[in-house]
């Protein structure tokens, strides 16, 4: 009899135990899971900060404000709160400015040079993520290789030429998964990217930029 009951009562204190250790488990336990594919829209602000050397020899800088928009997709794998990720994006807009250059107070170019026009029209990245999750919000640093394609038009020189410029982004950013199918997403991207020469008929120009975004996004998980 008294096996009977001490047997008992070491069952009645298991049972009782067990949801206290399945709550603490759980409390422990990433509030929701990332790993898994990814797609979703964005719109970012870009500056670009641009130096364009005239003639190949006098340099001369000014900046590109404008919005630019497009699809984004990647992948996340997630272990305890440690979340890596691959991702890639491409954006579309008109981030332009026109040059102070001859004609114009400072700073002036040398020889005949006009007034370029710098029309950043597309943008893309391919970055790796890596980030801590609490709770539901993902907080994450990233850094990769950028593409831009830009044009360059000089109307009286009467030449326009366009090119890629190929460099590197880094930056950080804060991820809200709302459901366990949407997130939101606001983050901050530093690029840079080399020098190039552009050709506008009678004279060339380098140019090499680097570039400020605040980025936004609704992403869909799968």
């Amino acid at each position: 009899m008294r096996n009977l009951l001490f047997t008992s009562a070491t069952i009645f204190a298991a049972l009782a135990t067990a949801p206290c250790m399945q709550a603490a488990d759980m409390s422990s336990a990433p509030a929701v899971d990332w790993t898994g594919f990814y797609i979703g829209a964005q719109g970012s602000w870009i500056s670009a900060n641009v130096t364009d050397t005239y003639d190949l020899v006098t340099p001369f800088n000014f900046s590109a404000n404008g919005l630019q928009g497009g699809p984004v997709a990647g992948y996340n794998y997630q272990s305890g709160n440690m979340v890596l990720g691959l991702e890639g994006d491409v954006n579309f807009g008109n981030v332009s400015a026109t040059a102070l250059c001859n004609g114009a107070s400072v700073p002036v170019c040398a020889g005949s040079g006009t007034n370029p026009t710098f029309n950043l029209r597309t943008t893309g990245t391919v970055r790796g993520r890596i980030g801590y999750a609490v709770d539901q919000v993902l907080f994450y640093g990233t850094g990769g290789v950028g593409f831009a394609n830009v044009s360059v038009s000089d109307p009286l020189q009467d030449g326009t030429d366009g090119k890629t410029h190929v460099g590197f982004v880094a930056g950080a950013g804060a991820e809200w998964m709302i459901t366990q199918g949407a997130s939101l997403r606001l983050e901050y991207l530093y690029s840079r990217y080399p020098t190039i020469n552009y050709a506008l008929v009678s004279t060339p120009d380098s140019i090499g930029f680097d570039g400020h975004s605040v980025r936004a996004a609704l992403n869909f998980h799968f």
